[in-house]
């Protein structure tokens, strides 16, 4: 398949040894008919961060590490952010020096499926009309094995654009979305002042735009560990911000997914889930079915599929 697209991947990393490594190589050992340019923007660490993003360029420089695409670049800028803007300085930093077709970023504990960059480079060449796609996102622990393979996430236009997900309903999963290089041009860079759920401002931005496609491509894995934390207080001030006033929608959505939950191991969920298209009638829910031959769009009964066995 002759695609002629790069790839433009950012990972901020800041005191990230433990994962770092599985991160960068998720990254280059993507195979298939494109090009990846590779922008690590680091901010002072206290561990050895630096050094492994500099051993991976140079052995890239130096054509010591295997390649699988059609070529690839690495680069390490060095910030000297304050830890509450770390974040949102390497997101711009890294997306203002790059120069591919497609954008993402991966953070330094997850990391990409193999297969993922072609799937999608496969979707955007064949699908000039999508601009933004997300695939799907599993959930690994600490040593690194699934332990949790996700469904297929439909999301709403509309509710993106009113902050939605990741605050009534669930999340837009990072590191599984990839966007043409317009979208950053046109909604970027990120307000400085945005220090906390940067992706959170981003999406909205990137939904006034176009909307967000669903494919059953696996794309990422998120890594669960004992290290992450949650500021409820912070996040709730940081939506009211960026999200602004919550409607009488986002109510009925948070009431919705707020019994969902409750329900979630009993057999009341999927009856739950039946009623989504009801409670909900103006939506038309649908995902990309991606083969190596085909893009086929299917239509969903809710807002959730399991993918389909390979």
């Amino acid at each position: 398949m002759l695609y002629s697209m790069k790839f433009s991947i950012i990972t901020p990393a800041w005191n990230a040894e433990q994962w770092f490594s599985e991160a960068i190589e998720s990254v280059l050992n993507q195979e298939g008919d494109f090009e990846i340019e590779y922008i690590v923007v680091t901010d002072p660490s206290e561990d050895k961060t630096i050094e492994i993003a500099k051993k991976y360029a140079a052995r890239i420089t130096s054509k010591e590490y295997p390649i699988k695409c059609r070529g690839i670049t690495m680069s390490v800028i060095e910030n000297n952010s304050p830890k509450d803007a770390g974040m949102t300085r390497a997101l711009n930093t890294g997306f203002n020096n790059a120069t591919g077709d497609i954008h993402a970023w991966i953070p330094a504990n997850d990391r990409y499926i193999l297969g993922a960059f072609e799937e999608v480079a496969h979707v955007f060449a064949k699908k000039n009309d999508i601009s933004w796609l997300i695939g799907i996102n599993d959930i690994i622990n600490e040593e690194g094995h699934v332990t949790h393979e996700s469904d297929i996430f439909f999301y709403h236009r509309p509710w993106l654009i009113n902050g939605i997900y990741g605050q009534e309903a669930y999340h837009v999963a990072q590191a599984a979305c990839f966007w043409r290089a317009h979208l950053w041009k046109t909604a970027g860079p990120i307000d400085d002042e945005i220090s906390y759920m940067p992706d959170y401002w981003l999406w909205i931005k990137f939904a006034e735009q176009t909307p967000l496609v669903a494919t059953d491509i696996r794309a990422s894995e998120f890594r669960k560990h004992q290290e992450q934390s949650t500021n409820a207080s912070r996040r709730s001030l940081f939506i009211k911000k960026v999200g602004g006033k919550r409607s009488i929608t986002a109510f009925i959505v948070k009431v919705f997914f707020y019994v969902r939950d409750r329900v979630a191991k009993t057999p009341l969920r999927k009856t739950l889930e039946a009623l989504y298209p009801i409670i909900f009638p103006f939506q038309k829910p649908y995902y990309l079915h991606v083969t190596r031959d085909s893009i086929t769009p299917r239509f969903m009964t809710s807002f959730l599929v399991k993918p389909e066995q390979s």
